[in-house]
């Protein structure tokens, strides 16, 4: 597996792996919702900085970042557990001395990953437009 910057033609897989991971971390989050904003990542990609996993010249996770802030950690569900999701994130810290990224509380699996990956709880808020609570992690070198 390697790690490299996003390219035009990645936008197609990672759509498909958005897609597929939120639906499955958040199934209590109407669907509707995620088809809404599936146009936005086309705008948004190339605009922040985005790494990404590939094996075998095919993506298999990526993690969005702006200023600092994540935007969003995927892992293709058939590759989750591989220890693909850490090493996006290692790739993250070694580029920056503070991180910070939001999730909702219900996705239990993502705020116990955070966790493990040295994060700290700073606020939880009602995320607006879905009516879910928001758990804000921050991790510092």
């Amino acid at each position: 597996m390697r790690i490299r910057g996003y390219r035009k033609e990645d936008l197609k897989k990672i759509e498909e792996i958005w897609l597929k991971g939120n639906r499955e971390a958040h199934a209590f989050v109407a669907e509707e919702f995620f088809l809404d904003h599936l146009p936005m990542l086309g705008e948004l990609l190339p605009k922040v900085t985005v790494l990404v996993s590939e094996e075998e010249d095919t993506v298999t996770g990526f993690l969005g970042i702006e200023d600092g802030f994540i935007l969003g950690l995927f892992v293709d569900p058939v590759k989750q557990g591989q220890g693909i999701g850490r090493k996006l994130l290692q790739e993250a810290k070694r580029k920056m001395d503070t991180l910070t990224l939001k999730a909702f509380v219900k996705n239990e699996r993502a705020v116990a990953f955070y966790i493990r990956e040295g994060f700290t709880q700073a606020s939880i808020e009602l995320d607006e437009t879905t009516g879910e609570e928001e758990v804000t992690f921050v991790w510092k070198k």
